[in-house]
């Protein structure tokens, strides 16, 4: 047979649900350390120097065409082993804790592959360098485990958050449904009655090379992929805000916006539109 040439690469991360725990050891501490998990994770290959932050977790829904249009491969299922803590990081990046809002780990995140060129098929998870990669994670994953999955989790969930006290882990084809209903309801609160003179898009000069069309792709992107503030520089810059100077250029359109009564109600509009699950600009000029 003949040997599958594979080189390394990164894949954003969609989805990961735990689907066997190999042994039988006390959920303690020291099982926290050592227990390794088999998980499943939904994943698509990233371009070349691309990361799952820049794209946004909006993009990471493979039924939708942002997937693709973000120049993700093939939405793919791997399996593969890891510590538990591991899995820990990686469910719990980018997603609202069960109850608290501390620690946090800012999601997406994108791991570590191998894939094969010819086909763009990610060949296995590079676990070694996965595990190297979030150590640095580890107390926080621990302390979150204590408070969401170890034996006195749901306890003090009950105690805490007693609505919230159950489906904490979900599988990844319900993580993936878990946004229909959002889905479904873009343009629901959007008035049917475009705001006039035209678009602002042609007739607003850009500031800092960012034009009107750029500033709301990134702003209402914020909001609808709830970007985490540490991720807000790459996001920005990957749709071509020049690097640092987001704070600026955003403070500067809206000024300009709330000074002009035309162009704050396109911003409402556009911002009506571009902030649910999955909006996009479509054929909007």
């Amino acid at each position: 047979m003949t040997d599958v040439q594979v080189v390394p690469a990164r894949a954003a991360v969609a989805a990961v649900a735990q689907t066997a725990r190999n042994s039988d050891s006390a959920a303690n501490t020291t099982f926290f350390a050592k227990e390794s998990v088999t998980m499943h994770a939904k994943v698509g290959l990233l371009p070349p120097g691309v990361s799952a932050a820049a794209i946004g977790r909006g993009a990471l829904i493979p039924s939708l065409s942002t997937w693709g249009e973000s120049g993700l491969g093939a939405p793919q299922t791997v399996e593969f082993q890891a510590p538990v803590w591991c899995y820990q990081i990686l469910f719990w990046a980018g997603r609202e804790r069960a109850f608290g809002d501390e620690p946090q780990i800012p999601g997406p995140l994108d791991i570590p592959v191998w894939a094969v060129p010819a086909s763009g098929a990610v060949h296995a998870v590079d676990v070694d360098t996965l595990v190297a990669e979030l150590q640095p994670q580890f107390d926080v994953a621990k302390q979150i485990w204590k408070e969401e999955d170890a034996p006195l989790a749901a306890a003090r969930t009950v105690f805490k958050a007693p609505k919230l006290a159950k489906g904490l882990l979900r599988t990844v084809t319900r993580e993936m449904g878990s946004v229909i209903d959002d889905i479904r309801a873009i343009g629901d609160t959007v008035e049917d009655a475009r705001p006039s003179p035209d678009r602002p898009t042609a007739t607003q000069p850009p500031i800092e090379g960012v034009d009107y069309r750029t500033w709301m792709t990134v702003k209402a992107g914020l909001v609808r992929d709830a970007v985490h503030p540490t991720h807000v520089e790459v996001y920005a810059v990957h749709r071509d805000v020049p690097a640092g100077r987001w704070p600026a250029v955003d403070a500067a359109w809206q000024s300009r916006a709330d000074a002009d009564p035309g162009l704050g109600a396109w911003v409402t509009y556009d911002t009506q539109r571009l902030e649910p699950v999955g909006a996009a600009w479509g054929a909007e000029p």
